[in-house]
């Protein structure tokens, strides 16, 4: 027969372990619990920058979202510091394509991210169009500007404002058949002027940017990379129209935390990011843009950031771009 004290002791016991339960529970359920950061490999007052902010801005969270700025390197420096923290939720990352061409580029890459990050969801897509100057390149499509391309003396120059060009340049080329010379005019007021000269045959832009040259007659958009037409754009094919099946030269960004956060942090945040993109003002600044929401699940932005890796690769590879 059990004697008082011991019954004793395992009631208090069950009391002390119930309780410990509860505060878990409500520990987890607390988060956050104080302000978190997200950190951004851009600059203040870009777009990326900008999107990031509005997004923070309309969290329906009980603690606010820092945003942090660290440029440089191609954002790894932005990517290694998410890497390098905490995984508790409290540092996220906005990352940008980056994660996918990078390790093809940059011989400092050392990150993987499919290993080293917590995809949480993808936030924002910008489409990149195509276009020429018409009394330059007199061609009023892709496909006669591939034609006239195909049979050409010399290659037909490419405007480049960056290093980021470098691969979808690349796979356009390959997947048009021409040759085309990639020149850097750092910046994308070099690359107008460049393209108004006649210096260069063809560049590329967000769908905003040159709509008022656009509209004026000053330069002509020709193709939009991917597989659909853009409302902003209606009467513009898309690259898998014109015969350019996969070229895409847009770019993404979305959040990410350091692996091994825990599921119910990502799901919290997964939530309440989505919840944001969904917000009527932050949809509506982004879509007036141009822009696309990508709300997405944890694992489809994953498999978005492991097929981005591959595609570059793969176009890397057959390109002959090794890393600088």
């Amino acid at each position: 027969m059990m004697h008082l004290p011991s019954r004793l002791l395992i009631a208090r016991l069950s009391i002390a372990l119930a309780a410990a339960v509860a505060a878990g529970a409500a520990h987890a359920q607390a988060f956050p619990v104080k302000p978190m950061r997200a950190i951004t490999g851009f600059p203040p007052g870009g777009f990326t920058d900008l999107s990031l902010r509005k997004i923070a801005g309309a969290l329906n969270l009980p603690q606010t979202m820092l945003v942090e700025n660290r440029p440089g390197a191609g954002t790894m420096i932005a990517v290694q510091a998410v890497v390098d923290a905490p995984p508790d939720g409290y540092t996220l990352g906005f990352a940008s394509a980056a994660l996918g061409q990078n390790q093809t580029q940059m011989k400092t890459w050392t990150i993987d991210p499919i290993k080293q990050l917590a995809p949480i969801s993808a936030a924002i897509s910008v489409p990149i169009l195509l276009y020429v100057n018409p009394s330059k390149q007199n061609v009023r499509s892709m496909e006669e500007f591939i034609a006239r391309a195909r049979t050409a003396a010399n290659p037909v120059v490419f405007a480049s404002s960056g290093g980021s060009d470098v691969l979808p340049t690349e796979h356009l080329k390959s997947l048009a058949g021409i040759k085309m010379d990639i020149v850097n005019f750092n910046g994308t007021g070099n690359v107008i002027a460049a393209m108004t000269r006649g210096d260069a045959d063809i560049s590329s832009s967000n769908l905003l940017s040159l709509r008022g040259q656009f509209q004026s007659g000053q330069f002509r958009a020709v193709v939009i990379g991917g597989s659909k037409r853009h409302p902003m754009y209606p009467d513009l094919p898309s690259a898998d129209e014109v015969g350019l099946k996969g070229y895409d030269a847009g770019t993404w960004s979305g959040f990410v935390a350091p692996a091994g956060t825990q599921r119910e942090v990502v799901l919290t945040l997964n939530r309440a990011i989505v919840a944001a993109l969904k917000n009527p003002e932050v949809s509506k600044w982004v879509l007036d843009g141009g822009n696309v929401i990508l709300a997405s699940t944890p694992e489809e932005f994953r498999q978005m950031i492991a097929s981005d890796i591959a595609k570059w690769n793969q176009v890397a590879k057959q390109a002959g771009v090794t890393p600088q």
